[in-house]
């Protein structure tokens, strides 16, 4: 027997083991849906401001306005965290990072789907008003800030007072940025990313503490910070810090793990307690300061948790629907204001504004119908390009 080639088998059968040990973290999936779900609850709430006394109507606004951020926060801690554990995964296995075929993956992921609302926001909505004949015009901005992937810092140069559906694509293009950045920064760094990451954290927080402080600034001016990638630095920077600590098996994710049932119950009653609070005051200078750490990294701790702790309270991937929703809630999320508008556009052609029953059960049909959608979207348009990006992976 030859030692030389056997042990070229051995490497190989090793390496086609690692390669069949498919990364994917079960528990995300439903907390991308939590993610969703408050961002649609975040957008109905102006169907209903008259329903709130005016004694409350404040923190009630304030609190579902919070949700909505934190369900954006949430996306982008997940993404910053999935996108750093699977290329330092690939870095373990070849010793490389494959810049170019991490690049075709995001665009496969993002741009189908992106490509089909932009057509239907641009040419489907104004053909279908004209052949109705009907008397009402949608703003519509430019179409190049949305083309570049920049139509974050367009609404933070000149605000955002056009049709929502178009509105809701800066968090796409702020996913995007961050790609192209973090993905050049992990073929040149490779391993070394900590750093980085605090470095973000530390950018994050810096412009947080100056677009609060400092709004006598034309560029820090009313909400506009909200829209600029800067002002979510931290995010990706605890996201990514959270998966060089899982991929590493540090010390936190170990604490973590040996976490009893009774801490995790405490633990999550002050996560909960402390977002309510942080709800109620949402626009305060301080605790906008205090949330760029705060809110990334109670995410951050439930992924470890739910990922890798045997003393869960519960776990997210035992709820199958929601786990299954979260599938698709790119979808979800992309579709949802589209469906929004055209039930509020359809019941002020046929009866005026939405009344009585109709304003009642507006919110189930319209989540029911963005639900639906996702997911013909999700397996007749979106699945075969992912099929399609699996030849571009080095890992499955």
């Amino acid at each position: 027997m030859n030692p030389i080639q056997n042990r070229k088998d051995l490497e190989k059968a090793l390496k086609k083991k690692k390669k069949s040990k498919r990364l994917h973290y079960k528990d995300l999936d439903a907390m991308r849906f939590i993610g969703f779900f408050l961002v649609f609850i975040m957008h109905m709430k102006t169907f209903y401001r008259e329903e709130i006394s005016a004694d409350t109507s404040s923190y009630v606004d304030h609190s579902l306005t919070f949700g909505g951020v934190f369900g954006i926060e949430l996306f982008f801690t997940i993404s910053a965290f999935l996108i750093t554990a699977l290329a330092i995964r690939e870095i373990e296995y070849y010793g490389t990072f494959k810049l170019l075929s991490f690049y075709k993956r995001r665009a496969l992921r993002i741009l189908p789907l992106y490509g089909v609302v932009l057509l239907l926001i641009y040419i489907g909505i104004p053909k279908t008003v004209a052949f109705l004949d009907l008397n009402y015009n949608f703003k519509f901005p430019p179409i190049f800030p949305f083309l570049t992937f920049n139509s974050n810092f367009f609404h933070f140069a000149n605000g955002a007072d056009y049709f929502t559906g178009l509105v809701i694509l800066w968090t796409i293009a702020v996913e995007v940025q961050f790609y192209v950045v973090w993905g050049f920064v992990i073929n040149v760094l490779g391993r070394n990313l900590k750093s980085v990451s605090y470095a973000m954290i530390f950018i994050g927080v810096i412009y947080r503490i100056s677009s609060g402080f400092f709004t006598e600034l034309e560029i820090f001016k009313d909400f506009h910070s909200y829209y600029n990638t800067l002002y979510y630095l931290s995010d990706f920077g605890i996201g990514a810090l959270v998966a060089v600590h899982v991929r590493e098996k540090k010390d936190l994710v170990e604490y973590i793990k040996s976490l009893e049932k009774g801490f995790l119950n405490y633990v999550y009653f002050a996560f909960i307690a402390y977002l309510i609070v942080a709800g109620l005051f949402y626009g305060n200078v301080i605790l906008n300061v205090v949330n760029a750490i705060v809110i990334p990294s109670i995410v951050g701790f439930a992924i470890i948790e739910q990922t890798f702790s045997s003393n869960s309270v519960f776990k997210l991937r035992n709820l199958k629907i929601l786990s299954y929703l979260g599938k698709i809630s790119y979808g979800s999320y992309m579709f949802h204001i589209l469906v929004i508008d055209f039930i509020v556009f359809g019941v002020a052609v046929w009866q005026g504004d939405l009344t009585g029953f109709a304003k009642f059960v507006f919110p189930v049909v319209a989540l029911i119908m963005t639900i639906i959608i996702a997911h013909l979207s999700y397996k007749y348009f979106e699945k075969p390009f992912l099929r399609f990006r699996r030849e571009f992976k080095r890992l499955s």
